[in-house]
């Protein structure tokens, strides 16, 4: 997890399109990653 201040992510609560409402966030959130891995083994 990151915390990224350079970074403003906007948030549309009610789903109307326009982030004018009083509950819409825009600001700096934590950021998450997910990375997955494939390996292959082969023994002869």
């Amino acid at each position: 997890m990151v915390y990224d201040d350079d970074i403003i992510i906007k948030r549309d609560w009610n789903k109307d399109g326009s982030f004018d409402h009083p509950n819409d966030i825009n600001g700096p959130r934590i950021q998450l990653l997910t990375t997955i891995g494939i390996g292959f083994g082969y023994k002869f």
